[in-house]
């Protein structure tokens, strides 16, 4: 089993241990890992999915705090739809604050580890490092 999280993991740039082993035995899961290492987008966008899915199913997480998850990650997406990359130019300063704002909410929602939080913003696509901070503001270790 730990081969094929290895795999997982290496394939999608996220820590293996945050996906179940349902997610990991799952025979469509493997089916869309072979048709993405032959070089299929949609089959890596679709295990991606599935990955970020599966991190939130597993977080056990109340009907209230599953409610405001939703609703941050709502508020999230759509900043994330409205982004114009192309029309950005070389040395342009942009304003991330609230887009930040949204990910700590969304995360704080739902409790997760830094780690969880890490792989699934890695599932949707944002390439970030989250780390966990104690409340006078230094980092966890």
């Amino acid at each position: 089993m730990d081969e094929l999280r290895d795999a997982y993991a290496d394939l999608l740039d996220l820590d293996g241990s945050t996906l179940s082993n349902d997610f990991l035995t799952n025979t469509e899961n493997l089916d869309l890992m072979r048709a993405a290492i032959d070089g299929d987008t949609d089959a890596y966008d679709e295990l991606m999915s599935r990955a970020g899915q599966d991190i939130i199913t597993h977080l056990q997480l109340s009907p209230e705090d599953y409610t405001q998850f939703q609703i941050d990650l709502a508020n999230v997406q759509a900043m994330m739809d409205g982004m114009n990359f192309q029309d950005i130019e070389i040395g342009a300063s942009l304003d991330d604050a609230n887009f930040i704002a949204g990910l700590e909410n969304m995360v704080n929602a739902a409790g997760m580890t830094a780690q969880q939080a890490t792989d699934y913003l890695a599932s949707m696509g944002v390439d970030a490092e989250v780390i966990e901070q104690k409340t006078d503001g230094t980092e966890k270790k």
